[in-house]
């Protein structure tokens, strides 16, 4: 795959070319201007603590903590994926082998302390760390829906979480309808890449901003 950066973690290098054909749906991709983005939000962020609203397989936490080794991840996922989960929505013949485990496991065996899941809807996060100021930044890839979101950014503004990214602005546009409702946040920055989706083997752009609060 020659788009994939040399800055993925080796781990989730060889669990995408495991996941052969293109299954790769359900994550962002693993190329430079993904990497350059992340290394950008660290530049102003400056992250110690990260907050995740939606995990799936983990490529996204896999990134984040491969930029920052000092920084802590705590991601909110209410499903515990398995990690051959999407070849296996595209190919009912599929079986997996027995070392299908799930993704958070793997992500725990990789970054130990550093990662820590929450296997609870994203909403809980104002009862598990309700100390504002506490996350550097928020990465919300998990409700995608109209009030999934608003209820996302609106916990991470009162949590005083002074960056936020939200993924898939251009692939499912009520969502930049939503973050169009918070004039209190600016945009600073916008990722623009590429994804394949084996359901109708098309290559679509998506987007993902960083707003500042």
């Amino acid at each position: 795959m020659a788009f994939m950066s040399d800055r993925i973690h080796p781990v989730y290098k060889n669990l995408i070319r495991l996941r052969s054909n293109g299954q790769c749906w359900g994550h962002l991709p693993p190329n430079d201007e993904v990497f350059d983005f992340f290394e950008r939000v660290g530049v102003l962020a400056k992250p110690k603590n990260i907050l995740e609203f939606g995990f799936n397989l983990g490529f996204s936490a896999s990134y984040q903590l491969q930029l920052f080794p000092d920084a802590t991840l705590v991601s909110y996922d209410p499903q515990r994926w398995k990690i051959y989960a999407a070849i296996g929505q595209y190919n009912k013949e599929f079986i997996p082998p027995t070392e299908n485990i799930c993704a958070s496991t793997l992500a725990t065996f990789v970054w130990g302390e550093k990662f820590i899941f929450q296997r609870k809807k994203s909403m809980q996060v104002m009862d598990d760390y309700p100390t504002v100021g506490h996350f550097d930044y928020a990465f919300v890839d998990g409700d995608h829906t109209h009030q999934g979101l608003r209820t996302d950014i609106k916990n991470c503004v009162e949590l005083g979480i002074p960056y936020i990214i939200v993924d898939n602005v251009k692939e499912i546009p009520v969502l930049q309808s939503v973050v169009d409702e918070f004039t209190n946040l600016k945009e600073v920055d916008r990722c623009q890449y590429y994804t394949y989706y084996p359901r109708d083997n098309s290559l679509r752009t998506d987007d993902m901003i960083l707003l500042a609060l």
